[in-house]
């Protein structure tokens, strides 16, 4: 083989070497510019069924807002079991930020606490109907969080509810309402849905 021969095939050889090397590099940077733009996908609507065949929808309206407006938070529970249920409801509903800055809107039923007012409402749902309402969160409880600016709201939302509302009918009338906060702990159910997340931007 002549030294001619030998230094083209060599040229040939360093020019394919040379082609694999670029097409390589454009493979990588169009996969890095491809996973660049992915983003987790927000979550709107979540929806669960208990093993006593209550279903629990709930929905956010929006997934972007301007900070200072208040998130509202939208639910449906509709009642497949044959009995009739009670859903309590809190009107002021605790909101909590954990220290994962997550908003949590806490359950109504939680540890009996004699410092505190009984303030519930039991809903009734009766079997194969639907109840609808929504709870706010206001703008105020990330506003006034200076540890965290809140571009991105991750939210918890609590439920509870019960089947017997036997020895509850007069509680918020009554003077002494421990036994009721027992008495209500005893007997609900609870659950939380989440994470929604909501995207807060700067006006």
């Amino acid at each position: 083989m002549s030294r001619k021969t030998f230094n083209v095939k060599q040229v040939i050889f360093s020019y394919l070497q040379l082609l694999l090397a670029i097409s390589c590099l454009i493979t990588f940077m169009g996969l890095r510019f491809a996973y660049s733009q992915n983003t987790d996908a927000k979550m709107t609507k979540l929806s669960v069924q208990t093993d006593d065949l209550i279903t629990i929808e709930v929905t956010t309206l929006k997934n972007t807002l301007v900070r200072g407006d208040d998130i509202v938070i939208n639910y449906r529970i509709a009642n497949y079991n044959k009995k009739t249920i009670f859903l309590v409801s809190e009107p002021s509903q605790p909101i909590f930020i954990n220290e994962d800055f997550i908003i949590e809107l806490m359950k109504p039923v939680r540890l009996p606490d004699d410092h505190r007012v009984y303030d519930y409402d039991l809903i009734k749902i009766s079997p194969q109907k639907v109840y609808k309402g929504n709870l706010i969160i206001k703008a105020k409880y990330y506003l006034e969080n200076k540890d965290y600016d809140f571009s991105i709201a991750k939210i918890q939302v609590g439920f509870s509810y019960l089947f017997d509302k036997t020895n509850l009918e007069d509680c918020k009338q009554a003077t002494y309402v421990r036994p009721c906060f027992f008495e209500l702990y005893k007997k609900s159910k609870s659950l939380t849905l989440g994470n929604f997340v909501i995207e807060i931007k700067k006006s």
